[in-house]
């Protein structure tokens, strides 16, 4: 019992091992950010505002935040960006974005 236990599980393990990795998309992200974000904002706002979020993601967690700490990095980076743009995104639309961006970009 305990032997087939062990090959499903290695069974398992390869079978996960071999899965193809995940690759960032451009449409697969403006896709995720017009089904979440409620406010109209272009594909280059959305896009400047991905590269926002993914660079604070990276920032924090090369500086030793965990994931957690450094989405919420990213949300008030992207917060700060959008302001700056002129845009005026509430704060669920800014965290879609920053999850978006997450998701497909970085």
């Amino acid at each position: 019992m305990v032997k087939m236990l062990i090959t499903v599980l290695a069974g398992a393990g390869v079978a996960l091992g071999t899965a193809g990795e995940a690759t960032a998309d451009d449409y697969m992200f403006l896709d995720e950010v017009r089904q979440k974000v409620g406010a109209p904002i272009s594909a280059e706002q959305a896009f400047r505002l991905g590269h926002v979020a993914c660079d604070a993601i990276r920032d924090g967690v090369n500086s030793g935040l965990s994931l957690g700490s450094a989405r919420a990095k990213a949300d008030e980076a992207v917060g700060r960006a959008q302001q700056d743009m002129g845009l005026s995104l509430l704060m669920p639309d800014g965290m879609f974005l920053v999850e978006a961006a997450e998701h497909q970009l970085c």
